[in-house]
């Protein structure tokens, strides 16, 4: 979901509808952390959780740093429409790298 509202932020002009596609950005980013803690949790070695849960975070945290360094750069030189689909792009593989990996175990 987050995905697809990203591709579609740069088409959308008037306050209501940008509205709409904020609130469904949030809800697709925002059910994101809880599920990647449960997920870090549940795949952590035995006796392992804190640090799996630890380094996490740190990945996590180097992300917000550096990712905005990117695509700042990136919007310098393209522009912002080139960021909002670059995010959405990775977003959206992301998504189907989870459901592939899904479909690998089963």
């Amino acid at each position: 979901m987050a995905g697809a509202t990203f591709f579609a932020v740069p088409f959308v002009s008037q306050a209501l509808l940008l509205a709409m596609v904020a609130f469904l950005l949030g809800i697709g980013l925002g059910c994101a952390q809880p599920l990647t803690i449960i997920l870090t949790y549940n795949h952590a070695p035995e006796g392992r959780a804190g640090e799996a849960l630890g380094m996490r975070l740190a990945v996590n945290k180097a992300t917000q740093i550096f990712v905005p360094l990117a695509f700042g750069a990136m919007g310098t030189a393209l522009g912002l429409l080139p960021v909002f689909w670059a995010t959405g792009a990775f977003l959206l593989a992301g998504g189907v790298a989870s459901l592939l990996e899904q479909r690998a175990r089963k």
